[in-house]
């Protein structure tokens, strides 16, 4: 096969995905170029970029062989930087760090696997850095987090402590203090009514609420607190309530 005919054969496989195996070529690192297609067709880049550097070996001068290792470099690198995200997002920093020097080991040209290096060496450094603060490891995804999150989630942090404490709302004040005595048949709406009239309560509706497709209950509140009267209610109804205040109450679907 001509120069050109292989270099055709070669960039094609580069630019839209490995080809099958080449047939054999009159040179001899053309059987590792084809190698490298096969293992790079199997996402198998470490094997994939040997392949072709061995090819270059037999004939470093060769356009398609440099171009073949070029590519291989960068989908290796790549390879192992998506491997060390994946592992530093676990907690294990060390791991990762090894995972991103092979990036750049493989490929010194990667701004992005010399970043990770960078950063995930910091990380490293902050957790030896808390283990002899406070004598134990931090959680895995408090470790997993870069200077950069971590840095967010402090000032988040800093932000929650600053705001009010939540005004949480009052408990129900029913007019007649203690547990219920009453059985209420009907529907959801009338339950609810009739509870809350007997108790003092004024009930708010949902203008979007929609009775339970079979809407006709029987509840016997004996010996419920006010609030456990309205949680059967709602169970049974497939409703929702919540206070608004001492006296007044909110009801809507789930």
């Amino acid at each position: 096969m001509s120069f050109f005919s292989r270099l055709i054969v070669v960039v094609s496989c580069l630019l839209v995905g490995p080809l099958a195996l080449l047939q054999a070529q009159t040179k001899k690192g053309d059987k590792f170029l084809a190698e490298g297609q096969v293992h790079a067709a199997k996402r198998e880049w470490d094997a994939a970029l040997e392949s072709y550097q061995k090819a270059q070996a037999e004939d470093p001068t060769d356009p398609v062989y440099q171009m073949a290792v070029a590519k291989g470099r960068v989908q290796a690198g790549q390879a192992h930087v998506e491997k060390g995200l994946t592992i530093r997002s676990q907690g294990q920093l060390g791991d990762a760090l090894s995972e991103f020097q092979k990036a750049y080991a493989i490929n010194p040209g990667s701004v992005i696997a010399l970043q990770e290096v960078q950063e995930t060496q910091e990380m490293i450094l902050r957790e030896r850095n808390r283990v002899q603060e406070t004598g134990q490891e931090a959680p895995q995804e408090v470790r997993a987090l870069t200077p950069g999150q971590a840095a967010e989630k402090e000032e988040a942090d800093k932000i929650d402590r600053m705001l009010p404490v939540p005004v949480l709302v009052p408990q129900l004040t029913p007019n007649k203090p203690g547990t219920i005595d009453l059985k209420i048949t009907g529907k959801t709406k009338t339950i609810f009514e009739t509870l809350s009239k007997y108790a003092g309560i004024s009930v708010l509706w949902d203008p979007d609420y929609a009775a339970p497709a079979n809407d006709s209950f029987t509840l016997d509140f004996q010996g419920s607190s006010i609030d456990q009267a309205f949680d059967r209610i709602a169970a049974m109804s497939k409703s929702a309530w919540k206070r608004l205040s001492p006296r007044v109450i909110f009801v809507s679907n789930k």
